[in-house]
């Protein structure tokens, strides 16, 4: 029986906030991705919302005071992702790695499991709000939205049906397609992370009304001003990343191998752990810079803030044509720190902060131009403050508390 609709005087709601994403560990401390679904959580309950959290995979991270429900597979689904993906194709000589479309049908079971899981969960607390973060396949969300008659917020990091085609890993393309724009058609609001996502979501024939770009954010808790810097001389450059390639991690130690000789004391803290860590380690070993840098590892992300106040600038020197659509969270982490900020000229970051204003940016990819940049922010640092002190005030107007206060605002708006 489906339930009846949720009562429209319902405020603070009860909302349903869905992680059908098996990329996405909710208690992970690594990912952007996981500190995002977080962050705003906890800002929907600090401003009384009720929160229950469904995901596809929880993570082992020991962090607290955050629940989640994490959905569990099937038998079936285990099958198909275990015999399908890879027993049979091994067999075929392909060395055990799957094809998109074997890709594409285990989560399709993993998505029915998805569904399952949420309802029962959303049968004994019935949602007045659904909050979804965008995914591959996420027929569930709009068929929730239907069951519960309740409005729908989707998240949008990526539009799946093009990401996935950009590179190469797209399976049933028009059902992609279809999934993807029904969701976006039952959606009530949508919230692209930046202008060119918003444009894709428009394409897909969406109203641009109920389109709200709206960047990641900061826990201004959190993340605060130190009080004062070092005393001991030295300058260090800090950068938080999970370590891909387009994070332009080779860009920043060629950097500072140029820097080590024109900047004494000069230390480099590297924050965060991924795939290319390894890769990371030996390229600073090959330039002689075993001796000033620093690698944290993973750590865990309230832990972030007091490691970055030991920091002179910050830096996010992406590079490459990955996720040019993306929204990096740290420069508002930089920001709200009151740390100067050097970055590329890349994607989305010129919309963000502005050159000589509130940032330095440097041309993507080039270390000698992130090298100047640095040395700027290090002769400079009157300067260097004032455009920190400017890029705080953009800080001050994306905190997660402020999304969570606008996410709010629309569903009393739209239900009252």
């Amino acid at each position: 029986m489906t339930p009846s609709p949720a009562p429209p005087d319902a405020f603070p709601p009860r909302i349903a906030y869905l992680l059908a994403d098996p990329g996405v560990k909710y208690l992970d401390s690594q990912k952007g991705a996981s500190i995002h679904a977080r962050s705003l959580v906890r800002a929907l309950e600090q401003e009384d919302a009720e929160v229950d959290v469904y995901a596809m995979r929880k993570g082992k991270d020991k962090i607290k005071g955050y629940k989640v429900t994490q959905v569990a597979r099937s038998g079936w689904t285990n099958w198909v992702q275990r015999r399908v993906a890879e027993g049979f194709l091994s067999r075929l000589g392909q060395g055990g790695v799957a094809p998109n479309w074997a890709t594409a049908l285990g989560l399709l079971a993993w998505q029915r499991d998805f569904y399952r899981g949420v309802r029962t969960g959303c049968d004994e607390r019935r949602p007045h709000l659904i909050y979804a973060r965008n995914s591959w396949l996420a027929w569930p969300y709009a068929t929730l939205r239907k069951r519960y008659c309740a409005p729908l917020v989707l998240e949008v990091n990526a539009v799946c049906a093009i990401e996935r085609q950009m590179r190469g890993e797209i399976a049933f393309a028009r059902r992609t397609e279809r999934i993807e724009r029904e969701t976006f058609r039952q959606a009530g609001l949508i919230l692209p992370v930046t202008a060119e996502l918003k444009e894709q979501v428009v394409s897909f024939g969406i109203d641009p009304s109920k389109i709200i770009v709206t960047p990641n954010a900061v826990d201004l808790e959190l993340f605060h001003p130190r009080k004062s810097g070092p005393t001991d001389g030295s300058f260090t450059i800090g950068c938080v990343h999970s370590f891909k390639a387009y994070h332009g991690m080779e860009v920043l130690l060629e950097a500072a191998a140029i820097l080590r000789d024109r900047i004494p004391k000069l230390r480099l803290r590297l924050i965060g752990g991924g795939e290319e860590l390894d890769r990371a380690r030996g390229e600073a070993a090959g330039l002689g810079l075993g001796g000033i840098v620093e690698f944290t590892g993973t750590v865990p992300h309230p832990e972030v803030p007091s490691l970055l106040r030991a920091c002179d600038v910050g830096v996010a020197p992406y590079r490459g044509k990955q996720n040019l659509y993306g929204c990096p969270m740290k420069l508002y982490e930089y920001m709200a720190l009151k740390l100067p900020i050097v970055a590329a000229r890349w994607g989305d970051i010129p919309n963000i902060v502005e050159e000589g204003r509130n940032a330095l940016l440097h041309e993507e990819g080039d270390a000698q131009s992130l090298a100047e940049k640095i040395l700027e922010v290090y002769s400079h640092p009157d300067r260097a403050r004032e455009m920190a002190e400017d890029a705080y005030e953009i800080a001050q107007a994306h905190s997660w508390r402020g999304v969570a206060q606008m996410i709010l605002d629309w569903y009393r708006e739209t239900r009252l």
